[in-house]
């Protein structure tokens, strides 16, 4: 895809700028999002442009339309932040994909290995950004604020599901443990990690840690499944931060759909790595996956049409980015509603894409807004 002009153009016809805004309006009408807003951005061939619906109320009772500077919680969507450190150190030369994370980590550190036939095999780096490690999805009995030292005494408890590399169970516990390695890598906590390594070249001032607006002044009043306000830290963090505790703009989303979609500047050597796409079977037996470095692809409407994607859900938000190669569109949903049908409107958005484009879909989500 060709890069995103900045400021945001309309660059099409009025017919898909309104189907989309029909999306963000349909969206927010259903019962699952009452109350909440809904921020969609769309960018490439069938065209560039953001759609709004709702608003949005902070703790100090004032309530604003929501707009391109409204920040939202990304939740998961941060494990593709965290890789994006991962593919920076790689190309950097100052860690291989393959080493295995104890290298990163404290000396004397436990971590669990998987043994088979006299043959120890160690988690790497890859396995953790793949979902591949063999570590749970959590630990049990966590409840904010969750530290790394914390984290660190858990994992010496936990068995590993299956040999790393090997089978596919996603794992927040995985990019947690990663983004520790990194920030021990870069010598910088996390935070810092984000400004320098992503916020200051991809021109994204509105993105960092929830916990750098945690007062609620500058966060919108999340909402849970049942329209009740959410609490604003989750129980994992701070030590779980690297797996989902970014909060971010529709702008500054765009501007990092902008940098998956065709890199910018230094960054481009890092697409490669971080869409170096393998197929894992799922430990559960239900399926395969195809995975990157954090994120998946998909071919959600039966019509040959890729989708490369990342979602995201914490208490109060959920946020969706996607792609297509094939037809040059990307899209971001965010919303401060947790049960807010981000995907759907996001997958919604670029089946308008392909169906502007003559490849209709022949299934896909319901998208009768």
């Amino acid at each position: 895809m060709a890069a995103v002009a900045w400021p945001l153009q309309a660059a099409m016809g009025a017919s898909f700028a309104d189907r989309v805004q029909s999306i963000a309006t349909g969206t927010l009408a259903g019962p699952e999002c009452t109350g909440a807003s809904v921020a969609i951005a769309f960018a490439g061939a069938a065209g560039t442009g953001q759609a709004f619906s709702g608003r949005v109320v902070y703790a100090n009772g004032a309530q604003q339309l929501a707009d391109p500077n409204t920040i939202y919680e990304i939740g998961s969507v941060t494990k593709t932040f965290t890789a994006f450190l991962l593919a920076d150190a790689v190309a950097k030369q100052l860690v291989k994909l393959d080493d295995p994370v104890a290298k990163y980590l404290p000396e004397g550190t436990q971590l669990p290995a998987f043994q088979r036939d006299g043959q120890t095999y160690p988690i790497r780096l890859v396995d953790l950004a793949t979902h591949t490690s063999g570590l749970p999805r959590a630990l049990p009995n966590m409840a904010f604020p969750f530290s790394t030292a914390q984290m660190y005494a858990g994992l010496a408890k936990v068995s590993l599901t299956a040999q790393p590399g090997t089978a596919w169970e996603y794992s927040n516990l995985g990019f947690a443990l990663l983004a520790e390695a990194m920030q021990r890598v870069f010598k910088q906590p996390y935070e810092k990690l984000l400004a320098d390594h992503i916020d200051a070249p991809l021109g994204m001032p509105h993105t960092a840690l929830v916990s750098a607006g945690s007062d609620g002044a500058s966060i919108p009043i999340g909402y849970g499944p049942n329209g009740g306000q959410a609490p604003l830290n989750n129980n994992s963090w701070p030590a779980f931060n690297g797996a989902g505790a970014i909060r971010s703009s529709l702008d500054d989303m765009t501007r990092y759909l902008d940098f998956a979609t065709s890199g910018a500047g230094d960054t481009v050597k890092l697409l490669a790595l971080l869409f170096n796409w393998q197929r894992f079977n799922k430990l559960d037996g239900s399926g395969s996956v195809e995975q990157g470095l954090a994120w998946q692809r998909i071919t959600p409407f039966g019509n040959g049409v890729d989708v490369v994607w990342k979602d995201g859900e914490v208490p109060g938000f959920a946020s969706y980015i996607a792609f297509s190669e094939k037809l040059g569109e990307g899209v971001v949903v965010l919303t401060n509603r947790q049960s807010c049908k981000a995907v759907r409107a996001g997958l919604c958005v670029l089946r308008a894409a392909g169906d502007a484009a003559g490849m209709a879909a022949t299934r896909g989500p319901n998208c009768a807004f």
